[in-house]
């Protein structure tokens, strides 16, 4: 991991420790990471728990003063979701892997189509490779950063995980279908 990387790691561990309310471990890494969030779901062993969990924590990394200001000035717009979907590609590395932006076409109110660079491939997902537990991915990752996003920071984002290939796009801009109309939400490891 890069020194950036593994600083962000030891945050990370630090706050998830005390969301889980266990001890922070000394000089935790990427695996440090994965033990504590398997902890986290033994903890919390229900989907909405994980994702109560997971969403306290993601609150806690951004101050409320700058969640309102998002909730504010933010505009879903080609502009505002390529800015998302580049800073994404730029700070999620040393959490998922191997990131890309990839063009994507979006259907406009008036009919046109455009092409956006809002979406981002996660190659090959490092903490899914690392936890090897869809419940994981899902419970802990994707469905509490989708409301996060559109809860926190004003930008729909639809999270969409391929459980053979361990790749994930995230489409910024994007609303996420109902949970109930996803299946996966109880998967197991």
């Amino acid at each position: 991991d890069s020194p950036f990387g593994k600083i962000m790691i030891r945050l990370l561990c630090h706050r998830l420790c005390e969301v889980a309310e266990i001890e922070n471990p000394m000089n935790p890494d990427y695996q440090t990471f994965v033990d504590v969030t398997k902890f986290l779901q033994l903890k919390h062993p229900t989907p909405n728990k994980q994702h109560e969990a997971v969403g306290k924590l993601l609150r806690k990394a951004l101050p409320n003063r700058i969640s309102s200001i998002f909730r504010r000035v933010i505009r879903v717009n080609k502009f505002t979701a390529e800015a998302f979907a580049f800073l994404c590609n730029k700070m999620s590395r040393w959490l998922v892997g191997q990131i890309e932006i990839v063009p994507n076409t979006v259907q406009m109110p008036n009919g046109d189509v455009e092409v956006w660079k809002n979406c981002v491939r996660v190659v090959k997902c490092r903490y899914l490779s690392a936890s090897q537990c869809k419940g994981s991915c899902v419970n802990l990752c994707k469905v509490p950063t989708e409301k996060f996003f559109a809860e926190e920071m004003a930008m729909p984002l639809l999270m969409e995980p391929d459980f053979n290939d361990l790749s994930c796009i995230f489409t910024f801009g994007k609303i996420p279908p109902l949970r109930e109309e996803k299946n996966y939400l109880d998967e197991p490891c």
